[in-house]
């Protein structure tokens, strides 16, 4: 895989990543904390970060308190998103401000990745604890390193949530689903403009 490569990773080695802009309330730091939780029991998981923004400067102070420069690379800003997905073992979510519903978990769902989010905004509505993914509270490094060791350990379940993942973005937010969704909304305005009209005095 060409994300292996690029970073210098076989192909057995646990690699997870978080794909958002880098802002406070994105839960980085938490991630970053999660991680120390996950190299007691996993010291070869490795993580990228990709995405750019106002707090890189942070987290890049973060990374070298933590330890973590030889374990966590920043990637910044990418087009190849799909191909990076591919080269990942689990996807991390780990918002602790409200969301809605984040691009970048879709397309993971799409391709089938595992994923792990917290419990904010609008991602319950896509990661349902045991059928497509792993939910914890925001903000909640313990619990988030917990569920990341779930989600590694048992590769067959991810797989399995994986794939109903996929199967749920492909009917019901796929573009042509989204299409007929944007449509109905259109014609729900303009019915209620036309009952809500009223003819003008005389």
């Amino acid at each position: 895989m060409r994300l292996r490569k690029e970073i210098g990773l076989d192909r057995t080695t646990p690699l997870l990543g978080m794909i958002a802009v880098l802002r406070s309330w994105k839960g980085h730091l938490v991630l970053l904390q999660a991680l120390r939780q996950v190299h007691e029991k996993q010291p070869d998981v490795r993580a990228v970060l990709v995405g750019d923004g106002p707090f890189r400067n942070v987290i890049q102070d973060a990374i070298r308190c933590h330890g973590l420069e030889k374990r966590v690379l920043l990637l910044g800003h990418r087009e190849d998103v799909a191909e990076i997905l591919s080269g990942l073992d689990v996807v991390v979510s780990a918002s602790t401000a409200a969301e809605g519903v984040p691009q970048a978990l879709l397309q993971a769902l799409a391709m089938g990745r595992p994923v792990v989010a917290s419990d904010v905004g609008g991602i319950p509505e896509i990661i349902r604890p045991g059928e497509t993914g792993w939910l914890v509270p925001p903000g909640d490094p313990l619990a988030l390193g917990g569920a990341i060791l779930g989600a590694l350990a048992d590769r067959g379940e991810g797989q399995r949530m994986g794939a109903y993942g996929r199967g749920m973005v492909e009917a019901a937010y796929s573009l042509e689903r989204m299409g007929e969704r944007m449509e109905m909304l259109c014609r729900s305005v303009a019915a209620g403009r036309r009952g809500g009209r009223t003819e003008p005095r005389a």
